[in-house]
């Protein structure tokens, strides 16, 4: 709704009512962004976790990434990330035990 508000307010040359209910608009889409860049990095975080967890690595490890860069954007010091951290420092010294090889399904 805001954003139709803003653009009738555009079209009709009130173009002061527009700029502020575009500003408006951009904090409605800063709070989704907030939320939903939490939910993300958190979701990422807990695949890594049950990966790690399960004797397995190479999901955490694809996931790295952008979990630290979602979580510079998005700080949460949350178990998960600090066990993440924690294995990617491992993983780095060479002392994490192998992965287990995945099972084929027939």
């Amino acid at each position: 709704m805001l954003g139709l508000r803003a653009a009738v307010l555009e079209e009709s040359g009130r173009h002061k009512a527009a700029v502020l209910a575009y500003l408006q608009l951009a904090d409605v889409y800063r709070g989704h962004l907030r939320q939903y860049g939490h939910a993300l990095a958190s979701a990422l975080e807990n695949a890594a976790s049950v990966d790690l967890r399960n004797g397995s690595r190479r999901i955490a490890i694809a996931v790295a990434d952008e979990v630290f860069r979602l979580r510079a954007q998005f700080p949460d010091a949350s178990s998960a990330l600090q066990q993440l951290v924690g294995a990617l420092r491992e993983e780095r010294k060479g002392k994490l035990r192998p992965a287990r090889p995945e099972r084929r399904r027939a």
